[in-house]
């Protein structure tokens, strides 16, 4: 009796996680309130606040959107957080946008001259090609 009410359990916890990990994210409540709260801080300066609400909202969705990824790198790295900011900006890459045009922001000069920033360059790269070689450039 004990063993069929732990399978009986055990079903139950399983079947809960299979629908609520079929359940769709929904953006408008999910997603988008966090990244509006980010972005009043954001206009604020007030860059550990909104990187709270970033990954708030990241943490809801598969993938988000690539300007909230590029503004909660620009907010890493004004917090010091250069590690925080390469996660982000590979995030940023996986969206095809150019390396150069990342290498433009301002906010991102500084770091620019590190060791790290070198490695970090190879890998956007690589994830970049990755999201191209998943294009459909056929007209």
């Amino acid at each position: 009796m004990k063993c069929r009410n732990c399978v009986l359990s055990l079903l139950f916890v399983l079947s809960n996680s299979i629908i609520s990990a079929a359940q769709p994210v929904n953006y408008l409540t999910d997603y988008y309130p966090h990244i509006n709260k980010a972005e009043s801080f954001l206009i604020e300066y007030d860059y550990a606040d909104a990187l709270v609400h970033y990954d708030s909202a990241f943490v809801n969705v598969e993938r988000g959107f690539m300007k909230d990824y590029f503004n909660a790198a620009v907010c890493a790295t004004y917090l010091g957080e250069a590690n925080q900011t390469f996660v982000y900006l590979l995030k940023v890459a996986s969206k095809g946008i150019s390396l150069d045009f990342v290498k433009g922001e301002v906010a991102f000069l500084s770091i620019q001259q590190t060791n790290e920033w070198r490695d970090f360059e190879l890998k956007y790269l690589e994830e970049r090609r990755s999201f191209e070689e998943q294009l459909d450039i056929t007209y």
